[in-house]
């Protein structure tokens, strides 16, 4: 008889850590590969307007956060499916916070994108009005945003892993 263990909450940590950390990678990778295909053609990135930075922001927000959402889940199904060992814990193991959160995956896709989207458009405009800038150069862009799209992984990917991991808890 083959008994199994319940993670330990050093086991669900290390196993964020992890996640986060490549999720952080992959992010800033496609960010700065977007960013360089959108803004190529310019050699200085207006700040604001239709074709500027601040209106970008809003899609390079929402979306990854959107596509992690759905991607991520899928992923660590996988994985479990495939007999990786992974920290599932049961959703009353998470704390109170995940009540707030629906359950259904497309839902959670679609409200976390929003709420990253929303606090990441607003503290981006108002990081860049307070800086005073209109115009930015394309290198300086490329690099802000790769840090921009590491950061948004690396915020998103827990609130999304640690759903995912609850509901591996009952299949």
């Amino acid at each position: 008889m083959v008994t199994v263990q319940s993670p330990t909450r050093a086991d669900l940590r290390h196993f964020l850590i992890t996640e986060t950390a490549i999720a952080a990678v992959v992010n800033g990778a496609i960010m700065a590969a977007i960013t360089w295909l959108v803004f190529s053609g310019h050699e200085s990135v207006p700040v604001w307007g239709n074709d500027g930075l601040l209106f970008d922001l809003l899609p390079s927000s929402a979306l990854p956060v959107f596509t992690m959402a759905l991607i991520l889940p899928a992923i660590l199904h996988k994985r479990h499916s495939a007999g990786e060992r992974l920290p599932v814990s049961d959703w009353a193991e998470l704390g109170g916070w995940t009540r707030a959160l629906p359950k259904g995956i497309l839902a959670l896709a679609l409200v976390l994108a929003t709420t990253w989207a929303a606090l990441f458009v607003a503290v981006g405009a108002t990081v860049l009005w307070f800086a005073g800038w209109n115009s930015l150069s394309l290198w300086s862009v490329v690099l802000g945003k790769t840090l921009f799209g590491a950061l948004l992984g690396a915020t998103a990917a827990p609130f999304i892993m640690l759903p995912a991991l609850a509901r591996l808890q009952h299949k």
